[in-house]
């Protein structure tokens, strides 16, 4: 089983989970770190990594084989975005902090609805990988 269908399996099974408990009525809490909370956070996470592996997977399909899997051996798994970032460690993570300060900056974050919240955090992600990307695919390595 392809690790796409497995990591999709996960996710329907940690989604179902939370919505079996909510329906049970109970609530999920950040501050107990109860069971819903726990299977709605390991299910998002899920569904995220789910939905980055299927764009990845489609863009690869796209590309010429020798841009899509450039200079990594046959059957090495590890996602391109993956090894950009550790590449590019501590510059994506320069980055990513500069981002969060200024979001936190311009947007009132608390007052956001959950539409608006689920945009910032996907421009927030593009923002911080397109740059490690970039550097990766340019062969760029900074220190």
């Amino acid at each position: 089983m392809r690790l796409v269908s497995v990591l999709g399996v996960w996710t329907t099974a940690l989604i179902s989970f939370f919505l079996f408990s909510f329906v049970l009525g109970v609530e999920p809490s950040r501050r107990f770190a109860n069971a819903p909370y726990c299977f709605w956070v390991a299910g998002f996470n899920a569904a995220m990594l789910w939905v980055f592996m299927v764009i990845e997977e489609d863009v690869d399909s796209k590309l010429p084989p020798q841009l899509a899997r450039a200079g990594r051996p046959a059957g090495y798994e590890v996602p391109v975005i993956l090894e950009a970032i550790n590449v590019n460690s501590l510059t994506t993570f320069l980055v990513a902090n500069l981002l969060t300060g200024a979001i936190n900056m311009q947007v009132e974050t608390l007052l956001c609805t959950t539409v608006q919240s689920m945009l910032v955090l996907g421009g927030y992600t593009l923002m911080f990988m397109l740059p490690a990307l970039l550097l990766y695919r340019s062969n760029i390595r900074l220190r």
